[in-house]
């Protein structure tokens, strides 16, 4: 009972969407495709958060909108919308389209993409679905990175360094129990003396 409320609450409100996303829309393109671009951003936000990043449901009521070229541009940024909504923003670089033979915009790359891998447990097939989502050519560009030198260069960095900071930390606490047993054997060895003394 209680889902067939809300079934109804988001229909209503998704029809509500589609009649106000069609006429600001269709007004919007009058002005130019790019203010039209920018509000069938926003409407696309509104979208995913109406239906719960559902994407069938969100793909479902934007095909519901009759005006052509409303449904159109809304489609166009369909795919990139439903990303945005659904990864962090450290991600979005992954997205964009980047020169990666500038090695600032490489560096910022690769570290997306290798917390990306991490989430993934380093598996490249769990990686290429989660960017199943992504435009073509994005997903392309990350798995041909995934091979490039200058990556597997920063990633051995990283693991390197992340081993390093696992085996520091071994030796601490291991320096840590030493320490402790060093702490009980003298104080024990002053218990004793001190229980001689009082005797």
């Amino acid at each position: 009972m209680m889902n067939e409320k809300i079934e109804v609450e988001i229909n209503r409100k998704s029809s509500k969407w589609s009649k106000s996303a069609d006429v600001a829309i269709s007004a919007a393109l009058i002005l130019g495709r790019e203010q039209a671009r920018e509000i069938s951003k926003t409407y696309l936000n509104e979208l995913f958060k109406l239906v719960g990043h559902d994407y069938d449901k969100a793909l479902e009521v934007v095909f519901s909108i009759s005006e052509f070229s409303v449904r159109r541009l809304l489609l166009e940024q369909f795919r990139r919308c439903f990303i945005l909504n659904t990864i962090s923003d450290e991600f979005e670089i992954l997205l964009k389209k980047v020169n990666l033979h500038e090695e600032m915009l490489a560096v910022q790359y690769d570290f997306a993409l290798m917390k990306l891998l991490n989430e993934c447990d380093g598996d490249v097939l769990k990686l290429t679905n989660k960017l199943m989502n992504f435009p073509l050519s994005s997903k392309r560009v990350a798995l041909n990175r995934l091979n490039h030198p200058d990556f597997q260069k920063r990633r051995k960095v990283q693991l390197s360094s992340r081993n390093t900071r696992f085996k520091t930390g071994i030796s601490e606490s291991a320096n840590i129990v030493k320490w402790w047993h060093w702490l009980v054997l003298i104080l024990a060895i002053s218990l004793v003396f001190w229980n001689l003394e009082n005797k």
